[in-house]
C-alpha cells in the first residue's frame, strides 16, 4: 500500500505543471460562462461596449418575426415527398434547405419549392430578406443549370401574391442569361418584370445586355429602343456601338450605320476595323458604293484599320455591278498602299472578268497570281476554267485542267474539286456532240421510215400480183413461188438489219420486179397434172401471207403498247421531278423562314403545301424543325415529330431525332432532349454514333443530369455506347462530385455491359 501511495505521489510531481495549467483554465472558462450568461440576460446592450447593435430584420406591416424551427435537418439524401408539411410551410426552414440545396442540387431545391407552395406556403407573409433570399436562389440557380422557364415561374409566383420585381434580381437573371447564352428566354423575362409599371431599371449593363439578346436572336425591332435606354443611363461601350451596328449591317440600314460611326466619333470612342468592316459591308450591299469608297478614305486617313477584308468587299461590290474597271483600280491602289491581295481578292478579279467575258484579262490576272507565288486552289482553277468553257476555247480550258493535274499538292488535297473542272469542260464537249448526235438520229429515223415505208408498199404490190393470176400455167406459178420466196427474204433482211442503205434497197426492188414482169409460155398438158399441187401451193403461200400479216399486227400492236408504256413511264417521270420541284421549292420558302422566325409565314406555307397534295418530305420536317429550335419553340417540334410525321406517312427516320435533341442540347433543354431520345427509342434503336454524339453534347454543357439520362434510356433500349463516352460521362460527374449521377451512369454501365472503374 505505501508502494502504491509512493508511486501516486511520485506521478503527479512529475505532472505538476501541467495541473496548474489544467486548474487555471478551468477557473477562466467557468468565468467567461458565468459573465456571458449576465450580458445576454441584460436587456440592449451597454453604453460604451464598443459594439452597436444589430438593426432587426425588415418586416411588412402585420407580420411577426419568425423564429427558426427546430430539428431543421437538410435534405441531400431525403425525398421530397417524405418532408412534413409543417415544414415546407415554415419559411425559415424552407428558405435555408433551398438555399443549400441551389448549389448542387438544383432540380431538387425546385422541386421542393413547388412542394412547399401545394403544402400551403404563403409567400405573401414571408419576410422580405427571406422572400429576396429564396427567389434570388432559385431564379440564379434555374437559369445557371439552363432552366429559365422555371426561373420565370418563379417570378410569375411573386407576381401572382402582389410582391413587386426586385430590380436587383433582374439584373442578376439578365446578366445571367446573357453569359449563358439564353439570349431568348432573358427577353422573355424582361418582358415578364415590365408588366410590373413600378419598376425602374438604371443598370446601364442591364440595357447593354438586353440589347446584345435583341441582336443575337435577331429581334432588331427593340434594338433601338434598347439602345436609346442605354444611353439615358450612361455612355454606351464599344461593345455596344459594335452591336448596333450589327443590327443596322443584318436589317441594311447603311444609314444608320454610318451615323453610328459619327457619333463613336463624337463620343471619343474607338473604332476598330471590325466596326469599320461590318459598316463597309452593309454600304456595299445595299449598293451605295460612292458611301462606301468615301467611308474607305475615311479609314485611310484614320490609319491602322485597314486591311486586305476591306479592300475585298469593295471590290466584290464593285464586281457584282460590273464595274470591272473600277474594281481593277482599287487593286491596284490596295498594292501601292502595302497590302499583299489574297486568294480572294484574285477570285473576285477572276470571277468579274470572265463574267464580262474579258478572258484575256482574267489569264494575266491568273499569270500574275501564279508569278507573285500566291496558293493556287480550286475555286482560282475551276473559275479560270469555267471562263475559257463558256468562251468556247476547250482546248485552253483543258490546258488549264492539264495544268491543275500537275500540280500534285492541289491534287492531293482536293481531289473532289478536280472532277467539278473535269465535268464543266466535258458538258461544253457534250453540248456540241449532243447537237451532232441528234442530227444523226434525226437522219437516220427519218430514212429508216422511209425505207419501211416503201418495203410496206412493195408487200402490198406483190400480194396483189400473187393472188390474181391463180388460173395461169404452172411457170406463172413458179415464177410467183420465187416472188414470194424473194418477199420473205425481204422482209427477213428487213427486220435483221434495218440499216440498209436506200441504194441497194432500191436495187432488190428493181429485180424483184423485173423477174414479177417476165413472160414465160406454159403449155396446157403441164396445168392438168399439177393442178392439185398447184391449189395446195396457193393455199400454203396465202397460209404463210395471213401468218406473215398477223405478226405485222402482233408487232404493231407491241410497238403501240411499248409506247403507251413508254409515254406512261415517261409522264411518271415528269409528275415525280414536278413534284419534287414544288416540294424543294416549299422547302426553300421554309428555309427562308427560319432567320427572322417568320412562325405564321412557315405555318401558312406548309398549310399551303398540304392544300396542294404536295407531300413533305423528310428533308422538310428537318428545316421545321430548325425552324421551331430558333424561335424556341420546344412543343411544337416534340409535336411535329408525334403526330405530324403520322399523319403524313413519313418514315420517321433516327437523324430527325438526333437533329431534335441535338437542339435541344444546344439550348439546354435537357428535359425536351431526353423526351425526343425517348421517342426515338419507340421507333428504332440508336446507334452507337447518335450516342457519342449527344453524349459528347452534354459533357461539353455540363449537363451530366441529361447525359445519365440518355445513358438510361440507351441501356433500356438495347443500344450501344462506346466505352469512351460512358468512361467520359462518368470522369466528368465524378469531378462534380455528383453522386446521384454517379450511380445512375453505374447502373446504365452494367445494363450495357460496360466496364465500370470504382
Amino acid at each position: 500500500m505505501e508502494s502504491v501511495i509512493e508511486l501516486a505521489y511520485e506521478g503527479l510531481y512529475m505532472l505538476r505543471i501541467e495541473l496548474a495549467f489544467l486548474l487555471v483554465f478551468g477557473f477562466l472558462w467557468v468565468a467567461g460562462r458565468v459573465l456571458g450568461t449576465e450580458k445576454r440576460s441584460q436587456p440592449g446592450n451597454p453604453k460604451g461596449s464598443g459594439r452597436k447593435a444589430a438593426p432587426a430584420p425588415q418586416r411588412r406591416p402585420g407580420l411577426t418575426q419568425r423564429r427558426p424551427a427546430s430539428g431543421d435537418e437538410g435534405l441531400p439524401n431525403l425525398s421530397v415527398t417524405t418532408v412534413d408539411p409543417k415544414k415546407l410551410q415554415n419559411p425559415t426552414w424552407l428558405v435555408a434547405q433551398v438555399t443549400q440545396l441551389c448549389r448542387s442540387q438544383v432540380q431538387k431545391a425546385l422541386e421542393l419549392y413547388k412542394a412547399a407552395l401545394k403544402a400551403g406556403l404563403q409567400l405573401e407573409e414571408m419576410l422580405a430578406e427571406e422572400s429576396q433570399q429564396l427567389s434570388t436562389s432559385l431564379v440564379t440557380a434555374a437559369i445557371r443549370v439552363g432552366q429559365a422557364e422555371d426561373a420565370l415561374g418563379v417570378m410569375k409566383d411573386l407576381r401572382r401574391v402582389g410582391l413587386a420585381t426586385d430590380p436587383a434580381l433582374l439584373a442578376s437573371a439578365t446578366k445571367l442569361c446573357t453569359s449563358k447564352q439564353l439570349f431568348a428566354d432573358c427577353l422573355i423575362i424582361y418582358d415578364f418584370a415590365c408588366q410590373d409599371t413600378k419598376l425602374t431599371i438604371q443598370d446601364k449593363s442591364v440595357w447593354s445586355c438586353l440589347l446584345f439578346c435583341a441582336v443575337e436572336t435577331k429581334g432588331f425591332g427593340r434594338c433601338a429602343f434598347f439602345f436609346e435606354r442605354l444611353k439615358a443611363c450612361g455612355a454606351p461601350s464599344p461593345k455596344d456601338f459594335g452591336n448596333m451596328v450589327r443590327f443596322a449591317s443584318s436589317t441594311g440600314n447603311w444609314r444608320l450605320a454610318l451615323s453610328l460611326i459619327d457619333e463613336m466619333h463624337k463620343a471619343k470612342v474607338e473604332v476598330d476595323s471590325v466596326v469599320y468592316n461590318t459598316v463597309l459591308a452593309a454600304c456595299v450591299s445595299a449598293e451605295q458604293l460612292d458611301k462606301a469608297r468615301q467611308l474607305l478614305d475615311d479609314m485611310v486617313a484614320a490609319g491602322g484599320v485597314t486591311d486586305v477584308i476591306t479592300y475585298n468587299t469593295l471590290a466584290k461590290g464593285y464586281a457584282k455591278a460590273g464595274c470591272m474597271e473600277t474594281c481593277f483600280e482599287l487593286y491596284k491602289l490596295m498594292r501601292s498602299r502595302g497590302l499583299t491581295p489574297s486568294q480572294v481578292t484574285y477570285g473576285i478579279l477572276l470571277d468579274g472578268f470572265i463574267n464580262d467575258n474579258e478572258v484575256e484579262k482574267a489569264v494575266e490576272i491568273f499569270e500574275t497570281m501564279r508569278a507573285e507565288g500566291c496558293q493556287m486552289n480550286t475555286v482560282l482553277y475551276t473559275t479560270l476554267i469555267k471562263g475559257f468553257a463558256r468562251a468556247g476555247q476547250v482546248d485552253q480550258a483543258v490546258k488549264i485542267y492539264e495544268e491543275m493535274q500537275k500540280d500534285t499538292r492541289g491534287h492531293q488535297k482536293h481531289g473532289i474539286a478536280l472532277s467539278q473542272s473535269v465535268i464543266i469542260i466535258v458538258i461544253h464537249i457534250i453540248r456540241i456532240k449532243i447537237i451532232t448526235i441528234a442530227i444523226i438520229i434525226a437522219i437516220t429515223i427519218a430514212i429508216t421510215i422511209t425505207i419501211t415505208l416503201l418495203l410496206l408498199l412493195l408487200l402490198l404490190l406483190l400480194l396483189l400480183i400473187i393472188i390474181i393470176p391463180i388460173t395461169l400455167a404452172i411457170t406463172i406459178t413458179i415464177i410467183i413461188i420465187v416472188v414470194v420466196v424473194l418477199l420473205l427474204l425481204i422482209m427477213i433482211t428487213v427486220v435483221i438489219t434495218i440499216t440498209l442503205t436506200l441504194t441497194n434497197t432500191i436495187t432488190i426492188i428493181i429485180i424483184v420486179i423485173t423477174i414479177a414482169i417476165t413472160p414465160t409460155i406454159i403449155t396446157p398438158t403441164i396445168i392438168t397434172p399439177t393442178i392439185t399441187i398447184i391449189i395446195i401451193i396457193v393455199v400454203i403461200i396465202i397460209i404463210i401471207l395471213i401468218l406473215i400479216l398477223i405478226l405485222i399486227l402482233i408487232l404493231i400492236l407491241i410497238l403501240i403498247l411499248i409506247l403507251i408504256f413508254i409515254f406512261i413511264f415517261i409522264a411518271i417521270i415528269i409528275s415525280s421531278i414536278i413534284i419534287s420541284i414544288i416540294v424543294v421549292v416549299f422547302n426553300n420558302l421554309l428555309g427562308g423562314c427560319i432567320n427572322d422566325c417568320k412562325m405564321d409565314l412557315a405555318k401558312d406555307l406548309y398549310r399551303e403545301m398540304l392544300a396542294s397534295s404536295v407531300k413533305p418530305s423528310v428533308a422538310t420536317f428537318s428545316i421545321l424543325i430548325r425552324l421551331y429550335a430558333q424561335c424556341k419553340r420546344w412543343e411544337d417540334a416534340v409535336d411535329l415529330l408525334r403526330k405530324e410525321l403520322p399523319a403524313q406517312r413519313v418514315v420517321p427516320e433516327p437523324r430527325l431525332y438526333g437533329q431534335l435533341a441535338q437542339c435541344c442540347l444546344r439550348d439546354r433543354q435537357g428535359r425536351r432532349a431526353t423526351e425526343v431520345y425517348t421517342m426515338l427509342t419507340e421507333h428504332s434503336t440508336p446507334t452507337a454514333a447518335m450516342n457519342s454524339t449527344l453524349l459528347g453534347m452534354c459533357a461539353k454543357l455540363n449537363m451530366l443530369d441529361t447525359g445519365a439520362e440518355i445513358m438510361h434510356l440507351a441501356a433500356n433500349a438495347g443500344s450501344r455506347v462506346d466505352p469512351r463516352d460512358a468512361a467520359m460521362m462518368l470522369e466528368a460527374a465524378l469531378r462534380k462530385k455528383k453522386t446521384q449521377v454517379m450511380d445512375t451512369l453505374k447502373d446504365a454501365m452494367i445494363k450495357l455491359k460496360l466496364p465500370v472503374q470504382a
